[in-house]
């Protein structure tokens, strides 16, 4: 969650679109060590991915193919591959210039080492504090 308000103020700003797997609409309702999301904010939850800035990739056969090379080519868990492989596949057909995270462990490692073009991963690139 740290850092997510500057990178959604840039977004409302018009300065960036975020692209996401379809995966995110279920996944954001049980953060990692939070009770889940209960059903009385269905309504802000909704809402919240209706945004024009917010770009929804659908999770169909191909995507999940390629997220599963990336779990067997490069040790990824399945849910971050699926978020991995869907900025692949954008990567290839709309000028994607990061797949941003915040997960040091995982994923910034693999920079640049997947695709053609290789794909950049790392933290957003905004000025200004993020955490």
């Amino acid at each position: 969650m740290r850092g997510c308000g500057q990178v959604i103020a840039e977004a409302e700003a018009g300065k960036l679109r975020i692209v996401t797997s379809s995966l995110t609409l279920a996944e954001v309702l049980w953060l990692r060590g939070k009770p889940p999301i209960p059903v009385e904010d269905a309504r802000k939850v909704q809402e919240f991915f209706q945004h024009e800035w917010i770009i929804v990739r659908e999770l169909d056969r191909a995507t999940a193919e390629a997220a599963r090379e990336v779990v067997w080519n490069s040790g990824v868990k399945p849910k971050d591959a699926i978020h991995v492989a869907t900025a692949l596949l954008v990567h290839g057909q709309t000028p994607l210039e990061q797949f941003d995270t915040f997960d040091d462990d995982d994923l910034v490692p693999l920079s640049e080492t997947l695709g053609i073009p290789p794909l950049k991963i790392g933290h957003p690139e905004i000025p200004g504090k993020l955490f």
